[in-house]
């Protein structure tokens, strides 16, 4: 009697709660550049789906997946994207490498709503890509903007 209720109990778990397991994998890891430094608020995606999320402040991340292995697309403002294939559960590390040729130029409005530069009510300055990367020492474009623009507060959060 206790063997046969034993096998029901064995039989429930491996047809119905073992499968439950195999179906979902989580896969997790962190995003640098190439010095080694985080990259916060990285967008991480399932190629071919809607399925993804973004880093944390530290760059690390957590996606669950239907099944292994997989494709994600890596990428973030300022970087070139990167594909990775995950095979497994174990923690990765994915480095960008700066594109320096992707930010044409940045529009920062103060607005918390979207408008074409042609329309803004208020004032516009501009500051091209060679006046940032040739005459400045700064490692960070915050750094780099400080000093560039009249009547701009730069205030650096981190």
């Amino acid at each position: 009697m206790i063997r046969k209720l034993l096998f029901k109990k064995l039989l429930f778990f491996c047809v119905f709660l073992l499968p439950l397991s195999i179906l979902a994998q989580t896969i997790s890891g962190k995003v640098t550049d190439s010095n080694g430094e985080v990259i916060p608020f990285a967008s991480i995606v399932q190629k071919g789906t809607t399925n993804g999320t973004t880093s944390d402040g530290d760059g690390n991340f957590s996606l669950k997946v239907n099944q292994l292995p997989v494709t994600i697309l890596v990428s973030s403002l300022g970087f070139t994207t990167k594909e990775e294939v995950v095979s497994s559960e174990e923690a990765v590390t994915i480095v960008l490498s700066e594109d320096a040729v992707s930010l044409d130029e940045v529009v920062v409005t103060g607005l918390a709503s979207s408008i074409k530069r042609s329309n803004l009510a208020n004032a516009v300055s501009t500051v091209s890509a060679e006046d940032l990367v040739g005459k400045t020492a700064q490692t960070s474009v915050d750094g780099a903007l400080y000093g560039k623009l009249t009547g701009v507060n730069i205030i650096s959060s981190s």
